[in-house]
């Protein structure tokens, strides 16, 4: 797959200088998302509640930014820079929590099942997330053996 679009994206003939300039511009995006997220931090701080708020940070995908030849996002590609996206959960006070980097494999739709029991909701309805909250806990290292993507072309 990677290969044939290598192919077509008529990227073969860029320099080095080129390629240099295409990380520093997805680094330069990254770091302003994290500019951001530290706004909104400080915006909860000021406003006196960030110890009682949980807060979530996430991506659905990554993209390609030069890796294996290929800029961009490619339907029905799984390479770690697509899939392996990193989770930031901060609870509110007073809930259990080991800090740290946890290596679990997690989906998107256990961040349903995690607010869920944040905000002590009752679970009523059938669902396939399962709460973050005992790798959070440092209860557990491993949260699910398997996660599963898909692709959106034919």
């Amino acid at each position: 797959m990677l290969q044939g679009i290598r192919a077509n994206s008529g990227l073969q003939d860029w320099s080095e200088e080129r390629w240099t300039e295409l990380s520093a511009t997805y680094y330069g995006m990254c770091r302003r998302t994290d500019h951001q997220f530290g706004l909104l931090l400080d915006a909860l701080r000021d406003a006196g509640v960030y110890d009682d708020t949980a807060v979530l940070f996430f991506s659905d995908h990554g993209m390609y930014a030069g890796d294996y030849g290929v800029v961009g996002l490619t339907q029905n590609t799984f390479d770690d820079v697509i899939t392996r996206v990193p989770v930031v959960l901060k609870p509110p006070a007073g809930t259990a929590v080991q800090p740290g980097v946890r290596n679990a494999l997690v989906e998107l739709v256990d961040l349903t099942a995690t607010v869920e029991q944040l905000a002590a909701l009752p679970d009523t309805h059938s669902h396939f997330g399962r709460s973050l909250m005992p790798l959070v806990a440092g209860d557990v290292d491993e949260h699910r053996d398997a996660v599963f993507a898909e692709g959106g072309r034919r």
